[in-house]
């Protein structure tokens, strides 16, 4: 799949969607329930919740990320 704006390839659609949302669109998706900072994308969240507060919180984050892909199919 390619973006509609720079023709960058994506493995899946939600891959190509995320990234037109975040690096086009400028849409903050992902809020920290910690201290409420925007992120763009789910890797810069993962980042956040690491260097920030220490902490993984991978099962949220998963859960995230599917509910993500369940909102774009």
């Amino acid at each position: 799949m390619r973006c509609n704006f720079c023709s960058k390839s994506f493995e899946d659609s939600f891959s190509c969607e995320d990234h037109e949302k975040t690096v086009h669109n400028k849409i903050q998706l992902y809020t920290c329930k910690i201290c409420h900072e925007k992120n763009r994308g789910i890797d810069s969240f993962d980042k956040h919740l690491t260097f920030t507060h220490n902490t993984s919180h991978w099962h949220i984050n998963l859960a995230l990320k599917q509910t993500m892909r369940e909102m774009v199919s």
